[in-house]
């Protein structure tokens, strides 16, 4: 009779092998019950992978729009918050010239407080969020809004006031304008000036036409605000105007002409900023929408993903226990296998 025999090694290989993959298949599963998703969808899912694919993909996509409009909507409110805050000097030039007409102890006071808003009405419009000037239109990498004084716009008033009068605002011949002559001079000289080209020449560098962003797969949305708009233009009148006038040797009756007119433009360049926040609201509106509708869209790709690569966290908990005593008994058997000598029968 023959007696087939086997080898020591050859045992002990076998038990090496079966315990190595067993840990193999531990590590996967254990990944597995912390990501509760297969450790190779393609593997599992088969033809059904290119499907699971498309699903992240759109939900990469649906959150990158989520961050967007996050980035948006704070660049919005900034800009609420800029509108207020110039909606209030609006309403402090129209009150303290209010109280200065007639009055000629409070020429020193409209000069401070003008020069003031004009340099507050500059800075808030050369507002930056991120790094990126908010009422610039689509110019965001500039300040938008330039200094008055010593700048462009001081220079033009003074070259219209002269033009027009024919000596300068602060020539004692001033005090002969009339109030009828100042409105004049407001109404059909100075106010062009910011109405039309000349306020692209002397003050913004923002363009018109403002940033659009993609709010929705399908939506788009103007998504900022331009320092052109016309509010902001006729506020910054009325600052200059208070400023430069209130500053020369008028009479008291060319003073108030311009007081009148200062206010007037004030009080219409508050009202326009109102209807431009009115304008920028409804956008919000319509961002945070989208940012519903862009969420319920991914909670139902979770769901769609969750259901092609979920896993069963019990049943995998179950393999992981039975796994680890099959190893265990691999590692006793090893361990058996290892102290079999022919030696010990001797």
């Amino acid at each position: 009779m023959k007696i087939q025999h086997t080898a020591t090694y050859s045992l002990f290989n076998a038990a090496r092998s079966a315990t190595a993959s067993m840990q193999a298949e531990l590590a996967r599963l254990q990944e597995e019950v912390v990501t509760g998703v297969h450790a190779d969808s393609g593997l599992v899912l088969g033809a059904r992978s290119e499907e699971l694919t498309s699903f992240k993909s759109d939900m990469t996509e649906l959150k990158r729009l989520t961050d967007t409009n996050g980035v948006v909507a704070s660049r919005l409110d900034m800009s609420q918050t800029v509108m207020d805050k110039l909606n209030a000097i609006s309403d402090d030039l129209v009150n303290t010239i209010g109280l200065s007409l007639g009055d000629e102890m409070q020429r020193p006071v409209i000069v401070t407080e003008s020069e003031a808003a004009i340099e507050e009405i500059t800075s808030l419009l050369n507002t930056q969020v991120g790094g990126v000037h908010i009422f610039g239109g689509l110019n965001t990498g500039n300040s938008p809004i330039a200094d008055h004084v010593g700048g462009a716009g001081e220079a033009a008033f003074n070259a219209a006031f002269t033009g027009h009068f024919g000596f300068a605002k602060t020539d004692p011949a001033a005090a002969a304008i009339t109030g009828a002559q100042m409105t004049d001079f407001l109404e059909n000289v100075l106010a062009p000036q910011f109405e039309g080209a000349g306020w692209a020449a002397n003050y913004s560098g923002a363009t018109d036409e403002v940033v659009t962003a993609r709010i929705g797969p399908n939506v788009t949305t103007g998504a900022s605000v331009s320092a052109n708009e016309q509010g902001f233009r006729q506020l910054m009148l009325s600052a200059v105007v208070a400023r430069e006038l209130y500053s020369a040797p008028l009479s008291q009756e060319a003073r108030d002409s311009a007081g009148l007119f200062a206010i007037t433009k004030a009080k219409s360049g508050g009202a326009e900023i109102t209807g431009t926040q009115a304008r920028v609201g409804l956008i919000e509106n319509r961002i945070e929408g989208q940012n519903k509708t862009l969420t319920g869209q991914i909670d139902v790709l979770t769901k769609l993903t969750g259901n092609l690569e979920g896993l069963d966290q019990y049943e995998i908990t179950t393999r992981i226990t039975q796994l680890l005593t099959q190893i265990e008994a691999s590692y006793a058997t090893t361990s058996r296998i290892q102290q079999m000598s022919i030696l010990r029968y001797l």
